[in-house]
């Protein structure tokens, strides 16, 4: 009962889903642009749930899948930055840890809060 519950506001999980409408019909049309959108409908998001099992999705090399369900995020396996499309083959879960994981495989390590410093500052040895 609880897995339902949380399903349904996380997921807009419902038994007849209803189709997206329109505040204004006839004005409120979307240009479709030659990129793909970063949104992940509704719909992608209960199938990928569904067929990963509310489960992290990563598979080590020696086979094993992660265990985690807690703190999951839909990973485009082709990266958005690359065009990956918001589709059901593209999207599967992974814990927070390994969309990290993976995104450093692709984009390389972040290197956050680590900063650069000179040895002094800038014009107090300088010649004089």
């Amino acid at each position: 009962m609880l897995i339902d519950k949380v399903e349904k506001t996380k997921l807009a999980a419902l038994a007849k889903p209803q189709p997206g409408r329109s505040i204004r019909p006839g004005t409120d049309k979307v240009h479709k642009a030659n990129f793909p959108s970063r949104y992940i409908p509704r719909e992608v998001e209960r199938e990928v749930w569904q067929r990963d099992g509310g489960q992290c999705a990563f598979v080590a090399l020696n086979e094993l899948r992660c265990r985690e369900r807690a703190f999951l995020e839909f990973h485009h396996v082709k990266p958005y930055a690359r065009m990956g499309r918001a589709t059901v083959a593209n999207i599967s879960l992974r814990c927070r840890r390994h969309n990290q994981y993976e995104a450093e495989l692709v984009f390389g390590p972040r290197n956050l809060g680590r900063v650069a410093e000179r040895s002094e500052p800038p014009g107090v040895f300088e010649s004089q």
